[in-house]
């Protein structure tokens, strides 16, 4: 990765050092194409709407939380109860992949838009999880759910409707 950057600083200095316009052209050029790749990367990735990349988007959130639910399950056992917000899942270690960041909402204007949408239910034995999708609101259309089988789901406290 960004290995046009690297080789365009040094084509840069030694074109200099040489007095030769071609290699500076050419770091120039390097520089330039590791910019725009990685820029569009970024973009296509995080902000663009519609195509594949929704669809990308969608699959991932899914993954994410179904593995989301095995951790809130798994703080139960090991508290006695259900996490009051999603964010008392975040774990220290930094070699663990954040299950609870949600990459479908990428219009974030505040800290807890980055996380997946969880709300402990009055009674505290159940919950609803889910992704808010690209509008950002709870229980829409375009929400997504955890994709448990219901054999497996009714083991669980997870409540996919209100």
């Amino acid at each position: 990765p960004l290995f046009g950057v690297l080789f365009g600083i040094i084509s840069i200095v030694i074109g200099i050092v040489k007095k030769m316009p071609m290699l500076i052209f050419l770091g120039v050029g390097g520089i330039l194409v590791s910019v725009l790749l990685y820029g569009s990367l970024f973009y296509f990735g995080f902000y663009q709407r519609g195509g594949i990349y929704d669809n990308l988007r969608k699959r991932l959130a899914i993954t994410m939380l179904n593995g989301a639910v095995k951790e809130i399950e798994y703080f139960k056992i090991q508290n006695g109860h259900y996490p009051k917000r999603i964010n008392e899942l975040e774990t220290k270690k930094s070699e663990s992949f954040p299950v609870i960041v949600d990459p479908t909402f990428v219009e974030r204007k505040s800290p807890a838009d980055y996380y997946f949408y969880y709300r402990l239910d009055d009674s505290g034995l159940s919950y609803y999880l889910r992704s808010v999708g690209a509008d950002g609101l709870p229980f829409t259309a375009d929400d997504i759910v955890p994709a448990i089988p219901e054999n497996e789901r009714i083991k669980t406290g997870l409540k996919l409707v209100k």
